[in-house]
């Protein structure tokens, strides 16, 4: 790889980025007052010194380059002082090592960052070596997370990520990045103390290629395709979705939003950084018949990459990119052929007068009990019908819904069934204490052997299984139906993303689980409630005061799609007694968004809607 020979090198804290040969940098380290000296982490050939030439700069470089190194970068989370951060960091560093091992690799350099973390760096003998691309920052990527599930930085696979050069110092750390062994992660004052000054850098012994990480770093490219799709003579690798790569090579201007869409969504599920993706869309944009605006793009990549979207091959825009060759074809056409297959019936809308009046005879529809206002407007939450409720934690989600399941069992038959996967039966207990009685934590465990309660409370049904998947609650339900005799009428999910299913990644598993929980709602004949949070964006400190909006919460698009009603829940900053009751999505009718008031009485979990009073006296 002799004619990679060029990397960007960077002195002092706000230093220019250099382009140098490999040949000069320990000079140049030499040189310096070895203060925040950066190197690149990537090498490159003569196409940089080309576009560097042509831009006067290296903003936007997308060519080849090559990597020696596999590097992952471990920092604390904390933002804290270096004696904080580096206490969080080890125990991060140390599941990646653990992951390391259980894979056969054992021969590394770990260095302490000189601020709030760790560098490990893996020759790539050990994989079969990396071959040169545009595309390596991530496939390098695609690699890292095939081997450990540690929490690393994953911005650092970009095409110009620099990284602080061993033995130098950080200007605001006063440390250096030095090298450690294993040992001493059970000692961070040691490494602090050694960080003081340079230490000894010893080679890092080579490893022979061992077949089954090859292998392994083979499937992970794969799932990356090269840059060069963007020219239309695209590699048709197994693990490529055609429709996708025909995408890649431009699109007229009535499809180019629409195509941005799920290319955006592809970049993020197969695990792209944003960085990374926006500047494949970059590239791509120029392929178009008509240029779209930076700004249209980005506000375009930014809503989907965030709101969780997912196309699949049925997709109408996907669909007429199909090709036959794509490794997904043979599933998709045997999925067409199962509903071909099976019963799909076809009325006339006259036929269906009968179903309506059996609906309005049985009237099934009950009341949440939390609100009037909000009763009326949704018109009564009917069986095989789907509600959500959104909110912060601490916002009162699960005590918006236990509150629901005593209403229910007060005013109709049938059993409530409320599944936590967060809180214990005691816990459970207690909130619904609270709720009942309208009285404080510490007054329910002072009395609560001397409670009388009532009989309908048996058929308030409470589960703390954890880790439970959709399938797990059907046979749950339909065992307790057949030994009991009695139906669930309502149940309540606390919460979505707790929920085991099955996927490559979160978002997946939620698309799956919310589609399985709004089958299990027709399969039982049921009303199905279940509690979400909002997404991690909008999860600061304070801002469980803020009103929830539409799009808010986790995968909201998965959400919006199947819930009929979507509710949600703030508190009020200048009065802890209240909490706001919103109603965001109403397939019966209007929402109201802006919500009612739900009063604490006693310093308990009792809500009660704070009713609005007229004085006569002021009209």
């Amino acid at each position: 790889m002799s004619q990679f020979k060029y990397l960007f090198f960077v002195a002092g804290a706000n230093g220019k980025r250099e382009l140098c040969r490999l040949d000069t940098v320990e000079e140049k380290i030499e040189k310096s007052n070895k203060t925040d000296i950066f190197t690149s982490l990537f090498y490159y050939n003569n196409e940089v010194v080309t576009y560097f030439q042509k831009n006067s700069t290296s903003k936007g470089f997308r060519g080849t380059m090559f990597s020696p190194h596999l590097v992952f970068d471990i920092d604390s989370s904390l933002h804290q002082s270096v004696e904080l951060n580096i206490i969080d960091a080890i125990e991060k560093q140390k599941h990646l090592l653990e992951d390391l091992k259980s894979k056969g690799i054992i021969n590394y350099r770990i260095s302490f960052s000189s601020s709030k973390g760790f560098h490990t760096v893996i020759p790539s003998e050990i994989f079969g070596n990396f071959e040169p691309s545009s595309s390596l920052p991530a496939q390098l990527l695609a690699l890292a997370k095939q081997i450990t599930t540690a929490d690393f930085d994953k911005s650092i696979f970009s095409n110009l990520r620099i990284f602080r050069v061993i033995n130098t110092k950080s200007s605001k750390s006063g440390l250096y990045k030095i090298p450690i062994t294993e040992g001493l992660l059970n000692y961070p004052d040691k490494i602090l103390e050694l960080a003081k000054s340079p230490q000894e850098a010893s080679p890092i012994k080579k490893q022979e290629p061992v077949k089954a990480l090859v292998r392994l770093k083979e499937r992970a490219f794969d799932l990356v395709p090269e840059e060069h799709i963007f020219s239309g003579t695209y590699n048709k690798k197994p693990k490529n979705k055609l429709c996708i790569l025909k995408l890649l090579q431009g699109v007229d201007t009535g499809e180019r939003n629409e195509a941005l869409c799920r290319i955006t969504s592809h970049f993020k599920q197969e695990g792209y950084t944003p960085e990374f993706a926006f500047e494949l869309i970059l590239s791509w944009n120029k392929f178009n018949k008509q240029q779209e605006s930076i700004e249209v793009l980005k506000n375009t990549f930014e809503s989907i990459w965030n709101g969780g979207y997912s196309y699949g091959c049925f997709d109408y825009l996907l669909d007429s990119y199909c090709d036959q060759s794509c490794y997904l074809y043979r599933t998709k056409v045997s999925k067409e052929e199962s509903q071909d297959e099976s019963e799909f019936p076809i009325y006339s809308i006259l036929d269906t007068q009968r179903f309506y009046e059996k609906f309005v005879k049985e009237d099934r529809r009950i009341k949440l009990g939390i609100s009037e206002k909000i009763d009326t407007l949704i018109k009564g939450m009917a069986p095989q019908e789907i509600g959500v409720i959104l909110g912060r934690p601490t916002a009162g989600k699960s005590t918006l819904a236990m509150h629901m399941g005593y209403n229910f069992v007060k005013n109709y038959g049938g059993c409530f069934l409320y599944i936590s996967l967060e809180m214990s039966l005691a816990m459970m207990y207690e909130r619904q204490m609270q709720i009942i009685l309208g009285q404080n934590s510490d007054y329910i465990e002072k009395n609560y052997p001397s409670f009388a309660h009532d009989e309908d409370l048996k058929r308030f049904l409470v589960s703390d299984r954890t880790n439970i998947s959709v399938k797990q609650i059907k046979k749950a339900v339909l065992d307790y139906q057949d030994k009991s005799g009695d139906k669930i009428e309502f149940i309540v999910v606390d919460y979505l993303h707790a929920m085991k299913s099955d996927g490559q990644d979160e978002r997946t598993k939620i698309n799956q689980t919310v589609q399985d929980l709004t089958a299990l709602a027709k399969e039982l004949d049921t009303r199905l409630l279940y509690l979400a949070h909002v997404h991690r964006t909008f999860s600061k400190e304070d801002s469980v005061y803020l009103p929830v909006k539409m799009g808010d919460g986790r995968d909201s698009s998965t959400i919006e799609n199947s819930a009929f009603y979507i509710f949600a829940a703030h508190l009020i900053r200048d009065d802890p007694n209240v909490v706001m009751f919103q109603l965001l999505k109403n397939k019966n009718g209007m929402p109201f968004p802006s919500g009612v008031r739900l009063i604490r009485e006693n310093n308990s979990l009792q809500l009660k809607e704070e009713k609005l009073t007229i004085n006569l006296e002021d009209l």
